[in-house]
Parts: C-alpha cells; sequence; structure tokens
C-alpha cells in the first residue's frame, strides 16, 4: 500500500517563468522605449487533489511602445497586455447548483464554475504621462 500525503505545495505551481526584454533608443531631445514581456505558470490545483479544479498552464505576453521627452516631461505609451488573448482562469470551485450548461466557458465541468481571471482578455490601450512643475 502506498501512502501518498498532500501539502499546500501541491497546490501551487510547480513552475513560473518570466521574462522581459527592453529596447531604449535616444534621440536628440526625445526617448524611444519599445518592451515585451512574457509570463508563463504551470498548472494547479485550485483545491488539492481535486482533478476538476486544475488550472492548466498558461502564458500571457504583454508589449508596449513609448515616446517621450528626455526631461520625463511627458510619454505617450501604447501598451497591450494579455496580446494573444489566452483565456485563463484564477481558479475553480464546486458549485452544486451549477449544470454545466451550454453557456459555460472551455474549462467548465458540471458541478463546477470557473473565477475568470480580471487579465483573461486582451486589454489595449493609450497612456499618457505629464508632469506639471
Amino acid at each position: 500500500t502506498e501512502i501518498y500525503t498532500l501539502s499546500l505545495h501541491d497546490a501551487l505551481p510547480i513552475y513560473t517563468f518570466n521574462a522581459t526584454a527592453d529596447y531604449v533608443r535616444d534621440f536628440s531631445d526625445f526617448v524611444f522605449h519599445a518592451s515585451a514581456n512574457y509570463h508563463w505558470q504551470d498548472t494547479s490545483y485550485t483545491v488539492v487533489a481535486d482533478p476538476n479544479s486544475i488550472i492548466p498552464s498558461y502564458g500571457i505576453l504583454g508589449a508596449s511602445v513609448s515616446l517621450g521627452t528626455k526631461d520625463s516631461r511627458w510619454t505617450l505609451t501604447l501598451f497591450a497586455r494579455n496580446l494573444l488573448d489566452q483565456y485563463f482562469v484564477a481558479g475553480i470551485i464546486k458549485t452544486p447548483l451549477d449544470t454545466g450548461s451550454a453557456h459555460s466557458t472551455p474549462l467548465s465541468t458540471i458541478g463546477y464554475s470557473n473565477l475568470p481571471s480580471i487579465d483573461s482578455g486582451r486589454t489595449v490601450g493609450i497612456r499618457l504621462d505629464a508632469k506639471f512643475y
């Protein structure tokens, strides 16, 4: 007989990976900055040892380009988070009243509900930073 003991560590992802690349170019009065980042997370459990609560591994790509003054008086940035629109959930919980309807998300299992992450949709935007001094 084999005995296996579960711990809180078994619920956490075993591996995570982050990578960032930056490029900065100075011009006479301006600074150009381009950046890309990638985050990958291994599978994890929401509820230890419940195979229906496994969150599959996922990766998220982000990028930005900006142009601003050398003295940082203003900077205009175009950014994208979750550029590849990777769907992932923050957790999967047991819900006895959930019937797993036809409108469920791809990870749904009858009797369980997904808690989507706020970052699980692509976000694209423009930001202007300015200093008034």
